[in-house]
């Protein structure tokens, strides 16, 4: 039987192990199954060989960018060397776009930044030294867990209000997310209004000479219809400036770089999401990819927001999470005041006519002293 994993592994200790691990990963990310036994990872290896070239390109990319997440550049680097030499063992010729992006999207080997973990005290300290853009940025990242290039490419016509769920919602094109796939997101009330407050001073940034390497979709230009108009080098700066005004800044000494950034807002958000409502649902709320299993596993959308509603008090930041939770709770029963105002419409009315016509009767009986 062919072992495609230990085939490419050998023998020699010092090499197999990392080689067995890194492949064995791969293939345990691809098909989303983190429980994969080494004997049950052979097997989905050779099934997963014989898929399309493009998919098993794409997988790749995919993975590299998990690994980014995760691991250090170097580890990153080392996995994805493996597992390029692991397809090129296999038959398998790259496409020149598959190198190109490739190149591209491979990490240089620097020191990695250790960033603090952010709560919703520090994020509510930063936002309250925050400019109004800067404000709904904050909220709209901690909230929906978007990667900052998704959140600079959104425009406000994006964002949609679901009255059905009570939630707000904005759908994202293949070209305007990271893994190349159109994908929803969810924000918080709170974010929404955030957003209404900046778009009242939005034309000031807009006619603002800070505004003019703002790049929306990559496209540097100011006069555009991008929600943010800036860029997200302007967006870091604006942030550490905010996270000195709060007493958090603070700079890792290894690579000397801000330990609160960007995309610190996104880790936020991943703890919260898999905290309330678990790995799966959580992943596919914040938009991590799952790899070729991911066709085997739907969300509709009423599973979607009822989801994003129980994480929402978590993900709120000026306004206390008991309060959110109240207003959760008295809007569940308006609800179910109505449905029971709605079950029992018809009955009302015909006690209402009942009523009506025993009203007449009486009437008709103090008027001419008999009955009907």
């Amino acid at each position: 039987m062919s072992q495609p994993i230990s085939d490419y592994a050998g023998r020699r200790a010092k090499s197999e192990k990392l080689r067995r691990s890194a492949i064995s990963n791969f293939i345990r990310f691809v098909f989303d199954n983190p429980n994969l036994s080494a004997e049950a990872a052979e097997d989905y290896a050779a099934e997963y060989l014989s898929k399309p070239q493009e998919e098993q390109e794409a997988a790749i990319l995919r993975y590299i960018e998990e690994l980014k997440e995760v691991k250090t550049p170097g580890t990153t680097n080392r996995y994805s060397a493996i597992v390029c030499n692991w397809h090129k063992k296999n038959k398998i010729r790259f496409s020149d776009d598959f190198l190109d992006e490739l190149k591209q999207i491979l990490p240089p080997n620097y020191a990695v930044t250790e960033d603090e973990a952010l709560t919703v005290d520090k994020i509510r300290s930063i936002v309250s030294h925050s400019d109004s853009l800067l404000r709904a940025f904050i909220l709209v990242a901690c909230s929906s867990g978007a990667r900052i290039g998704e959140i600079l490419s959104l425009k406000s016509d994006d964002i949609e209000y679901l009255e059905e769920y009570d939630v707000y919602s904005f759908r994202l094109s293949h070209k305007q997310t990271k893994g190349g796939k159109a994908h929803r997101y969810f924000i918080s009330h709170e974010a929404m209004q955030a957003i209404r407050d900046f778009l009242k001073v939005r034309p000031q940034y807009v006619a603002s000479s800070a505004v003019k390497s703002a790049k929306c979709l990559n496209r540097p230009t100011a006069d555009n219809d991008c929600l943010f108009v800036m860029s997200s080098n302007a967006i870091r700066t604006k942030l550490e400036n905010a996270t000195k005004k709060a007493g958090l800044h603070s700079v890792d000494t290894e690579s000397n770089r801000a330990r609160i950034h960007p995309h610190s807002f996104r880790k936020f958000a991943d703890t919260q999401f898999k905290e309330i409502i678990g790995v799966n649902l959580g992943n596919e709320l914040i938009g991590h990819d799952e790899g070729l299993s991911k066709s085997y596993r739907r969300y509709d959308l009423r599973q979607l927001a009822e989801g994003y509603k129980k994480i929402e008090p978590h993900v709120t930041i000026q306004v206390p999470s008991d309060y959110v939770q109240y207003r959760t709770q008295i809007g569940g029963e308006v609800e179910k005041i109505k449905a029971i105002l709605a079950a029992n419409s018809l009955e009302l009315a015909e006690m209402k006519q009942r009523l009506e016509y025993t009203e007449t009767k009486l009437a008709l009986v103090k008027r001419y002293g008999g009955q009907l």
